[in-house]
């Protein structure tokens, strides 16, 4: 079976949960600080395929999400990851191809940033690693 890597799939997956299931603008693009806070970018990704067997291949991927909030204090930030964290731990991600096994939300974290024009916004980080089966065709 020719390995395929899950990227796009992934993501694409994601941003549709995402999208559908709360109220904060998803990108998948790389933000330009231009964006109107709060959102959600479907950041970094990497994947490390394991051949199970001849007829299985594996993708151990791990997908990080950023998410802004320019509100003063961390509640909203909070409330954001509390959300993106419900949805992708009980609803499977679906990703024609590809069959989900296990999802695990590897760290959550949150800090607030002063940027150099005296703005000042709170950055979330959700990693998540999901063990994802290539399907067989």
């Amino acid at each position: 079976m020719a390995l395929k890597i899950p990227f796009n799939a992934v993501q694409r997956a994601l941003y549709e949960l995402l999208s559908k299931g709360q109220t904060v603008p998803v990108t998948e693009h790389i933000p330009t600080g231009q964006e109107e806070f709060p959102y959600i970018w479907i950041g970094a990704s990497n994947d490390v395929p394991e051949n199970d067997n001849k007829t299985n291949d594996i993708h151990l991927l791990t997908q990080e999400i950023d998410l802004w909030s320019d509100q003063g204090g961390t509640l909203e930030i909070n409330n954001i990851m509390n959300d993106v964290i419900f949805l992708v731990t009980h609803y499977k991600l679906r990703m024609p191809g590809y069959h989900v096994i296990n999802t695990e939300v590897v760290s959550v974290a949150s800090n607030g940033e002063l940027y150099q024009d005296g703005f000042t916004a709170y950055h979330g980080k959700i990693i998540l690693h999901f063990e994802i089966q290539q399907e067989v065709k």
